[in-house]
């Protein structure tokens, strides 16, 4: 719900900004500057939260897709989510690796050796 609040928040803010009537857009600008300055701008966000959200069954990557196309063009937006996807593929290759190395290590020790076996048990 935060990645949802922090983008719709964000995309307020730009509209808000880039308004005609100068009585908002003279409103909203300084807010926007203070957001950016407290929270940071949203292509700066930690991936961690983002990888969170796109492993929610409710979301995916085709959500955070579509918030950040509120906010940026299409190109960024598809730089971002590959990057987004690119990084899920490395962590997830990463976790089968340790899955596969700890996997091996419980069999190998859950199997005797040929001098460990003693004759009369078997």
């Amino acid at each position: 719900m935060f990645f949802y609040e922090l983008c719709s928040i964000a995309t307020e803010l730009t509209t808000l900004a880039n308004n005609h009537d100068y009585l908002l857009s003279g409103m909203a600008g300084p807010m926007k500057s203070k957001s950016d300055k407290y929270r940071g701008k949203i292509e700066d966000f930690n991936t961690l939260l983002i990888f969170a959200l796109v492993l929610d069954l409710r979301y995916k990557l085709d959500y955070v897709k579509f918030c950040f196309g509120d906010l940026f063009d299409d190109n960024k937006v598809n730089k971002m989510t590959f990057g987004i996807k690119d990084n899920l593929i490395q962590l997830y290759d990463c976790y089968k690796g340790v899955d596969n190395i700890s996997s091996s290590d419980q069999v190998s020790s859950s199997i005797p050796l040929a001098n460990e076996v003693d004759a009369g048990k078997f």
